[in-house]
């Protein structure tokens, strides 16, 4: 069907309106006697006089292919020819007469008044919606015609414009369609490109089992190349998963129910064939009508999440494991400290056996100390708090610092050890105090895993531009799949349970953090079990190393000490702990008090008026920075010299300390040694201002 457009409609009224026009006017030509007859051209010379003159008239208004009226001034039909009749489904007779208005809707009535008004003046044109006497309403085009000015009324050519109407209708729906066929073709692209795109394995199979399409993430999934997929069923593609794969699928096809969330154990084809974990789905793929066409598999792969599963259940198993040692290693040095002080109640008690238990509670206590500072170590490297202490020493020293930290394991093992030093001293910028830390963690470690009276040998070396240390044992051995872990935080041999000596499996791992700290790396390196190990420590050197001058020693600050005693105010809520660390300084020589808690110490200083004063932190009433502050903020409390002793030992720790007006930091126990230098440092108080 072509299209009628407004502008085809206009040129054809137009065109019927002139026609009937020249009817009108050679009808009235005849009836005012202005000519006697009409010839009509091309209808065979036919010639109308005034009793026939109406039929042309009539004959061409019925053969229009529109609807035509004439109307009286006041609207009512004078005439109508049979196409308007079939418009408004009204025989022609019975629309004589009638008024035009009952076949035009209220809506359109303004506008039709409008279109009589005007044609009174002129010819125009517009549209209404007629309204047929069943309800029904159509759309028109009208052309309004005046015949004479105010003499004859009007003439209306009617155009039924319902197939337009349903023309367009039908272009506005196609062109939905096709907006619509778009859209969906577009939807369909960008979720093509999505599901290529997405991380997500997607693949869809047919009745059958065969891939008819897989995602770029599936066929890496899978291991296999996409292309080797396609048209090929799912057991042969993935030959060890692919029948419990393939039974899944089939499951869906038989029940078209969907199945979720299967986990699945994978190994790739890929160069590394690594074990992978996938969480997959299966649900049925079918046609708007229902009809099943195969099934879609849908998979995660969840390996990083497995392993850190995994990783965690270590890490927990491996918590477990410390907390145990750490009980354990706790206790070995209790139960002699408690034998000795048994020992020493007794009264009487000869001098060797007084030695003894000395010896005992020393020892055990240095045991107890090292094993809380192996802990606050790991702490302060994990939060990248722990700092070096560089200064420039021969190297030589900081080995024979270890060698005397753990000759006393050495010794007890029965082992020989076999130290070679090069010729030349060695100079080098370390943290003297955590290098030795390292070279004793290698020698206590190869004292606990070598067999008594084994060999241990350590040799110091320079190697180009590194400085080379290494720790060679003839003990029981590293195996092979061991190596990579032995530097592992809570790492320990486990065949060498029973001849472990203590510790806490975290020596090796402070080694190799400490070397690092210092750009250094250490390696370890073992031919089997029970065939010995060797840990080499490497350090970058510096051309002007050795070149430069050894360090001066310093003053000795111990007999300094003991020569230059202090008035000393010892402040702790723990009377065993105040009393001892104050009969020990009594023994030094030095006039002590004591007080147990903050308010009894901010009155002893200002009444004792003391050169130093160790304080606790934590204390009842007034903690140890509360009580340093309120004697800081009087005059007689401005120039002691307050050392903050506390449990706490963290850089945030120290930092609170300073900010709150100490002038030093220790850490119970307190070294007696590192407590005599500090003390040596001490100016005495010149006066207290009132």
């Amino acid at each position: 069907m072509n299209q009628v457009t407004i502008e085809q409609l206009q040129a054809e009224n137009d065109s019927l309106r002139l026609r009937m026009q020249e009817a009108e006017e050679a009808l009235q030509a005849i009836r005012l006697g202005e000519v006697d007859a009409i010839v009509v051209e091309n209808e065979t010379d036919q010639i109308y006089t005034l009793e026939t003159a109406d039929r042309p008239y009539r004959l061409l208004v019925e053969q229009m292919p529109h609807g035509a009226v004439t109307l009286t001034v006041d609207g009512s039909i004078l005439y109508c020819n049979r196409r308007f009749g079939k418009l408004v489904r009204v025989p022609v007779a019975q629309l004589l007469g009638r008024p035009i208005r009952e076949f035009i809707t209220p809506d359109s009535w303004p506008a039709f008044e409008s279109l009589l008004a005007d044609g009174q003046m002129a010819e125009v044109q517009g549209e209404v919606s007629l309204r047929r006497p069943d309800g029904v309403t159509l759309p028109a085009y009208l052309g309004v015609n005046a015949f004479r000015e105010g003499a004859h009324g009007l003439c209306l050519m009617v155009t039924d414009l319902t197939e337009q109407r349903h023309y367009q209708e039908l272009q506005i729906t196609q062109s939905a369609l096709q907006q619509a066929l778009t859209e969906r073709e577009e939807a369909a692209a960008l979720l093509s490109t999505l599901l290529e795109a997405a991380p997500v394995g997607f693949a869809y199979v047919d009745r059958e089992c065969r891939w008819l399409r897989v995602n770029e993430a599936a066929a890496s999934m899978n291991g296999v190349p996409r292309e080797q997929h396609l048209g090929r069923r799912v057991s042969e593609v993935l030959p060890e998963i692919g029948v419990k794969v393939e039974a899944l699928l089939r499951q869906v096809l038989t029940t078209g129910e969907p199945l979720s969330n299967v986990e699945l154990v994978h190994r790739t084809h890929g160069v590394t064939g690594d074990e992978r974990h996938w969480l997959a789905s299966y649900y049925p793929v079918r046609t708007s009508k229902g009809e099943l066409l195969g099934a879609g598999w849908v998979a995660l792969d969840i390996t990083a999440q497995k392993r850190l599963e995994q990783a965690l259940r270590d890490d927990d198993r491996r918590k477990d494991e410390f907390l145990a040692t750490l009980a354990h290693e706790l206790r070995n040095p209790l139960a002699p400290i408690r034998n000795a002080v048994q020992i020493l109640k007794a009264k009487g008690l000869p001098y060797a056996e007084l030695q003894w238990a000395r010896g005992v509670l020393d020892r055990q206590l240095q045991i107890m100390t090292r094993l809380l500072e192996d802990l606050l170590d790991v702490s302060r490297i994990s939060r990248n708090s722990l700092e070096l202490r560089k200064e420039r020493v021969d190297l030589a020293s900081i080995v024979s610092a270890a060698l005397e930290t753990s000759r006393p394991v050495v010794d007890e093992g029965a082992h020989e050890l076999t130290v070679t030093l090069p010729d030349r001293p060695i100079y080098f910028d370390v943290d003297s105090v955590r290098m030795a830390q390292v070279f004793a963690n290698l020698l206590n470690n190869a004292a606990k895993y070598t067999e008594r009276g084994g060999q241990i040998g350590l040799r110091l070396e320079r190697r180009g531009q590194e400085v080379v240390v290494s720790v060679k044992d003839s003990g029981i051995g590293i195996a092979a799949d061991a190596l990579p872990r032995i530097f592992g935080i809570f790492s320990q041999a486990k065949p060498a349970l029973e001849r472990s000596q203590g510790g806490l499996g975290i020596g090796l791992w402070l080694v190799k953090r400490l070397v690092e700290l210092h750009g250094g790396s250490v390696e370890a390196y073992s031919e089997g079990a029970n065939r010995g190990s060797e840990f080499i420590v490497r350090l970058p050197i510096h051309d002007d190393v050795e070149t430069a001058d050894a360090p001066t020693s310093g003053d000795d600050t111990e007999s300094r000490a003991a020569q230059d005693q202090r008035k000393i105010l010892v402040v702790d809520d723990n009377r065993d702990s105040a009393d001892s660390l104050a009969m020990a300084l009594k023994l030094m020589g030095s006039d002590v008090a004591t007080a147990y808690d903050g308010e009894q110490a901010v009155k002893a200083v200002e009444s004792l008026h003391p050169d130093v004063m160790l304080l606790d932190i934590g204390m009842p009433l007034l903690n140890g920075y509360d009580a340093c502050r309120r004697i800081r903020s009087q005059p007689w409390g401005r120039d002691v010299f307050i050392v903050a002793l506390t449990g706490w030992s963290q850089v945030e720790d120290q930092r609170r300390a300073e900010e709150a007006g100490f002038n030093a930091h220790m850490v119970k126990p307190v070294d007696h040694g590192a407590l005599k230098t500090l003390l040596a440092k001490v100016p005495r108080r010149k006066g207290v201002v009132a």
